[in-house]
């Protein structure tokens, strides 16, 4: 874990920059969404541990189970695309 203090600047629009270094200790990855919550006096950014997938989990009733959610879309993706083609 990171032992000293880190310092970024908050931009016009409130976003705030992660040095490369806090996300890859985090294991936070590009277009990532993380969990921001207040406690107290400070902000807490944490990654999210669970898909979205997972946390839909029981909402959508489906013929066959799928162990790849993303893999599923893009195969449906290049289907469509393919029949476009045709």
């Amino acid at each position: 874990m990171i032992s000293s203090m880190i310092k970024s600047k908050v931009d016009k629009s409130g976003r705030v920059y992660l040095p490369t270094r806090v996300r890859e200790a985090m294991g936070i990855k590009g277009e990532e969404i993380v969990e921001i919550n207040l406690e107290k006096n400070q902000i807490v950014i944490k990654r999210r541990e669970e898909s979205i997938a997972k946390a839909s989990q029981g909402i959508f009733r489906l013929r066959k189970h799928i162990k790849d959610v993303d893999a599923e879309i893009q195969k449906g993706s290049i289907k469509i695309a393919m029949d476009e083609l045709k």
